[in-house]
């Protein structure tokens, strides 16, 4: 059975420019400014923000085993790392790879055909494409994230605007009986405020390959050493989840000052599995009003936020739950 996540919200993070070293470096200054919070886990171990491969090397705090990778190449790398790639990797696209076993203080092997990259490989669930540097940091776009003891979720947003790119690496979803598993989610091309949108889900099922190394959605999930494909299995039928508190919409009770918070559930590309899997304690919630909006219970403890900055709020993004859905 897996544990009960805590997600802590890291903030909007400074915009230094829209070239790609300037995504890296900002997500990095934001990462780093948590250095001397112990709520925060994760932190940027190793970096290279002004050279080709772009990278960011995650671990959390205590050392322990495992290790996020960002990565992004300006041009074609001499190999592609099966570690990582299946295919060549897309010029000025970040990617995110988890290694569950790393231990590496640096990366390597990053632009070769074969070695190991995280010190051990095993279980790797290989790269999610995120989207290009020109759509994901153009201009007034900045970072931010939500971290857990098992995971980050990323987001890159204009505050001004609806539009959330995304990615995560870590432990992000859960079985039936409640067992977490390994996986990447890469945002490519596709927006979490259309999480709850009727027909518009972000991740709607395909099904296509998603090659790891090509420029495509994909959350790639190690499901017993077989690395799988998962997609949305429904949209909210009649925008039930796409609408403003009020006294007639099904997701709050202003009245009595409560809200409800729906999982979203996970088809794959496996015939007669079923539904397997869910996201883990991230679903569908309520509209909001203003960015990463809070819903608190009595003390108050934070029990659920809104992944979105938008200054407006959102009628449609996803909610990051501190208990089980």
């Amino acid at each position: 059975m897996s544990i009960t996540l805590t997600w802590r919200y890291s903030g909007v993070g400074t915009k230094t420019g829209t070239a790609i070293g300037n995504f890296f470096a900002d997500l990095k200054t934001l990462m780093d400014s948590k250095a001397g919070d112990a709520n925060f886990r994760w932190e940027v171990q190793a970096s290279s923000t002004g050279a080709n491969p772009y990278y960011l090397w995650i671990r959390r705090k205590d050392a322990s085993n495992g290790r996020i990778l960002i990565v992004a190449y300006t041009s074609p790398p001499a190999g592609n790392n099966p570690s990582m790639f299946q295919t060549a990797p897309a010029s000025n696209n970040p990617y995110v790879v988890w290694f569950p076993n790393g231990s590496a203080a640096s990366p390597s092997n990053l632009s070769a055909s074969s070695g190991s990259v995280s010190g051990d490989d095993t279980g790797t669930t290989l790269a999610g494409s995120i989207s290009p540097i020109s759509s994901t940091y153009s201009t007034n776009y900045v970072p931010f994230y939500f971290e857990s003891e098992e995971s980050i979720w990323f987001g890159w947003q204009n505050p001004a605007s609806a539009t959330v790119y995304h990615a995560a690496a870590g432990k992000l979803v859960v079985d039936g009986s409640d067992n977490a598993y390994d996986a990447t989610w890469g945002g490519h091309a596709q927006s979490m405020h259309n999480f709850s949108v009727a027909g518009s889900v972000p991740f709607a099922w395909s099904g296509s390959g998603f090659t790891a190394g090509t420029a495509g959605f994909s959350c790639r999930v190690n499901d017993g050493g077989t690395l799988k494909l998962y997609f949305s299995a429904w949209s909210p039928s009649t925008n039930w989840a796409n609408v403003t508190p009020s006294s007639t919409d099904i997701m709050t009770d202003t009245t009595n000052s409560k809200a409800w918070f729906c999982p979203e559930i996970l088809l794959g590309q496996t015939k007669g599995e079923g539904f397997k899997f869910k996201l883990r304690q991230l679903g569908h919630g309520p509209g909001s009003t203003g960015p990463a909006a809070v819903y608190n219970t009595s003390g108050p403890v934070e029990a659920a936020r809104q992944f979105q900055i938008n200054t407006s709020g959102s009628s449609s993004a996803p909610w990051f739950t501190n208990f089980k859905l």
